[in-house]
C-alpha cells in the first residue's frame, strides 16, 4: 500500500494562522494630541464667551503723537474718553473731528489698537504773530485763527499785531482776513528789508481800518503806512533814514501816506 503525501497547497493551508479582529493601538502621542485639541476648543469657547465683556471696557491706554505745544494731558482731556465709552464702540472718525475743533489742532488721525489702546496722531497749528485786542493778548495762526496763549519753557519770538477794535474774541475764532492780510503782507516785506527790519518794530497797529501804523523799537516812533503800496513807502523811508537817525529823539511820528514823499512830524 502506497503512502499518502499531501500536496504543498494543502500543507500551506493547514499552517495558515487564523486572523483575529484586533483594535488599533492608542499610543501616547495620539492621546496627547487629542487632549490638547480639547483644551484648545475649550479655551476658544471661553474667550468667545468673555470677549464681548472685555471689548466693552473703556480704553486703558491713549498714546499721543505729534504734540510739541499741547501736552498729552491737554489732548486726553479734550478727547474726554471717560468710563462710559467702550473701546469697541469708539468711532475714530468722530474722535478725529472732535480733536480738529481744538483751536491748536490743525489735523488729527485716530485709530484703535488692540488690546484696549487708542493711538492719536495730531498736527498742531503754527503761530505767526501775537494779537493784542482791546483787553487780551492771544496768538494768531496762519489761517487767521485765534489761539490761546500758552505758557511754554521758551518764549515766542513773533511780531505783535494790535487791533483794539476787537473785543469779544475767544480762542478758536477765525478772523476776517482783510486787515490781517495787509498786516502780514507788510510783515513779510519787513523780514527782507534792511531799512526797517522786523526786529526794530515793536507793534503793527491795524486798529484804524484805513491805516497800518508801525511802532519802532526802542524809540517808539509811529510810522504811518496806509493800506497799499508798501514797497514804494519803504523806499521813501530809506531816503529819510539819515534824517531819522540824526533826530530820532525829537520825532513825534512819520507819515508815508503822501503821494510825493513822506512827512516827519517833530515834537
Amino acid at each position: 500500500m502506497k503512502d499518502y503525501h499531501p500536496s504543498r497547497e494543502a500543507v500551506k493551508e493547514k499552517k495558515k494562522p487564523v486572523r483575529r479582529l484586533q483594535l488599533p493601538k492608542r499610543d501616547l502621542p495620539f492621546l496627547l494630541h487629542y487632549f490638547f485639541l480639547v483644551c484648545a476648543v475649550l479655551l476658544v469657547a471661553k474667550l468667545a464667551f468673555h470677549l464681548p465683556d472685555f471689548l466693552s471696557q473703556p480704553p486703558n491706554t491713549i498714546n499721543v503723537h505729534g504734540n510739541k505745544i499741547l501736552t498729552e494731558y491737554d489732548v486726553k482731556q479734550y478727547l474726554d474718553l471717560s468710563t462710559d465709552h467702550p473701546w469697541f464702540n469708539l468711532d475714530p472718525y468722530e474722535l478725529s473731528i472732535r480733536l480738529r475743533n481744538h483751536p491748536w489742532i490743525e489735523k488729527a488721525l485716530i485709530h484703535r489698537t488692540p488690546p484696549l489702546a487708542v493711538d492719536v496722531h495730531i498736527t498742531e497749528r503754527i503761530p505767526t504773530a501775537f494779537l493784542q485786542t482791546a483787553n487780551r493778548l492771544f496768538l494768531l495762526g496762519e489761517d487767521y485763527r485765534v489761539l490761546k496763549r500758552l505758557e511754554l519753557n521758551g518764549s515766542w519770538d513773533l511780531p505783535i499785531i494790535v487791533n483794539r477794535r476787537l473785543t469779544d474774541i475767544k480762542p478758536g475764532d477765525e478772523l476776517q482776513p482783510r486787515d490781517l492780510k495787509k498786516a502780514f503782507q507788510l510783515i513779510t516785506l519787513l523780514r527782507e528789508d534792511k531799512t526797517l527790519p522786523l526786529d526794530a518794530v515793536s507793534e503793527v497797529i491795524i486798529s484804524d481800518p484805513f491805516n497800518i501804523v508801525l511802532v519802532t523799537s526802542p524809540d517808539g516812533i509811529p510810522i504811518k503806512f496806509g493800506f497799499e503800496k508798501f514797497e514804494q513807502k519803504l523806499k521813501a523811508l530809506s531816503r529819510l533814514m539819515p534824517q531819522i537817525t540824526k533826530n530820532r529823539k525829537r520825532i513825534k511820528y512819520i507819515d508815508l501816506r503822501y503821494i510825493r514823499g513822506a512827512a516827519v512830524k517833530y515834537k
